[in-house]
């Protein structure tokens, strides 16, 4: 959305919108959005805006690009120039646009677009990775990543934390219970050799070829010894000397034989092999076994130890196999560090990160020097939700009307509960009563 050539202002919201109308401020520019019925209703995209809108086009307006039957095939792209304005009090849109001018028109065959008006499912999403951001769930999604991703960085930011870029590609297994990805280059001389186009591709020489080669070898060596003793028996005799360097020709020519014999061996599957039987690594790019990280605690910890309160927040791997939520191939993870911390300062530190999250708009975090790390983490959470309460409402109410009933609830719960804490006894304890009434865990 554009004020002037000179000023750019970012609009995500119909709240934000409503208030540039009584702020007064110059006719605004509305890019990115395509119909939704015949009546000219146009749903931003949700890469831009996330609230429904309705922009006024007049007929007059509407012919200087062909008429109004081009302005309403879905996935059509429009950018208007107009004033905005407030809509009555009652109305299910915040603001209007009467449109003055179709500046720019993109047409969008109805016909072969992918993504229909009616829902869509998640299965049908996956194979249209390009268009799936223009739905709405899809866009309600990448908005309240958005805001947590930037809520997390102000929480520790806010309370004194240095963000700290651990490695993605690793050799060490930070935590030793799960599967890793592995990052090599070697695939690709399995591929070349499976193609023919090296020399890796012959066939590995069976044991038995090697024994008869390795036999040839002594033989040949005898050979070499009886003539070279002939000849030095007779050193006169040209024919003797010539004989002596003929043999050791051929032994030579015998050894290089077996070292291919045997270096060929080794080569199993497309892939170097040493002679216990492990990997060779030496061609591959790190030369040694390398990984996508599952963890920057390791990294993490000896920065704590330097830097005192440091986190770090990016991409995780685990080579898991599962297809539930809570083992992703892939996720975000956040690990706070805190120098000179117990369990319960890693506790408050995760609650006081929650809450954060929970109450960004009513509350500041306050100075976590000098607290205890649980109520660090319960902050977080609590920040995490309340910002998305107060920055993602509308996504949230689309994700409650149309996915999660609950989701709303839940993140009001979590900013206005406290957090209840055990030991690890205790909790032991609880899960062996519910056990014992007959409940089942899933994921115990």
């Amino acid at each position: 959305m554009h004020g002037t050539e000179d000023e750019v202002i970012d609009i995500c919201c119909s709240h934000k919108l409503a208030s540039l109308v009584k702020n007064k401020y110059p006719p605004l520019w509305a890019q990115g959005f395509t119909h939704q019925n015949l009546e000219l209703c146009p749903e931003f995209l949700p890469t831009l805006v996330a609230f429904l809108a309705h922009v006024m086009v007049t007929k007059e307006v509407a012919e200087a690009v062909g008429g109004l039957k081009h302005l309403v095939m879905t996935g059509t792209s429009v950018l208007v120039e107009g004033e905005l304005s407030a809509t009555p009090e009652g109305t299910k849109q915040a603001v209007e646009l009467k449109a003055a001018r179709i500046v720019h028109l993109g047409l969008c065959d109805a016909a072969h677009y992918p993504i229909a008006k009616k829902k869509t499912t998640y299965e049908y999403l996956r194979e249209k990775l390009h268009l799936r951001p223009r739905t709405n769930t899809i866009g309600a999604v990448a908005r309240i990543r958005n805001a947590l991703a930037y809520a997390t960085h102000k929480f520790f930011q806010d309370n004194g934390f240095l963000y700290v870029h651990t490695p993605i590609i690793t050799a060490s297994d930070a935590e030793g219970a799960g599967e890793l990805f592995q990052v090599t280059t070697l695939l690709s001389k399995v591929e070349a050799a499976s193609s023919g186009a090296t020399a890796e591709a012959a066939p590995s020489p069976q044991p038995a070829d090697l024994a008869a080669l390795r036999q040839a070898v002594a033989e040949q060596g005898d050979k070499v010894k009886a003539a070279k003793a002939a000849a030095a028996a007779d050193k006169g005799n040209a024919e003797l000397a010539a004989a002596s360097k003929a043999e050791v020709g051929n032994l030579m020519a015998l050894k290089d034989k077996l070292a291919k014999a045997e270096d060929a061996a080794l080569v199993v599957g497309g892939l170097r092999r040493l002679p216990g039987g492990k990997i060779d690594y030496k061609e591959d790019f790190f030369t040694k076994p390398a990984f996508l990280t599952v963890s920057g605690q390791l990294q993490g910890e000896y920065y704590a130890c330097a830097l005192s309160n440091i986190y770090t927040f990016g991409p995780t791997f685990r080579a898991e196999n599962s297809y539930t939520g809570r083992h992703l191939a892939e996720f975000w993870m956040i690990e706070p560090e805190i120098a000179f911390c117990d369990l319960q300062d890693n506790m408050q530190c995760a609650e006081d990160y929650v809450r954060f999250c929970c109450q960004y708009l009513l509350q500041h975090c306050r100075c976590m020097a000098g607290q205890d790390n649980m109520q660090c983490a319960e902050d977080y959470v609590r920040f995490c939700c309340q910002y998305l309460l107060q920055h993602c409402r509308q996504d949230l109410d689309f994700i409650v009307k149309m996915v999660d009933a609950g989701a709303i609830a839940r993140l009001e719960q979590v900013a206005a509960s406290p957090f209840q804490r055990c030991s690890y006894t205790d909790a032991i304890t609880l899960l062996e009563a519910e056990v014992a009434k007959g409940r089942k865990f899933e994921h115990a």
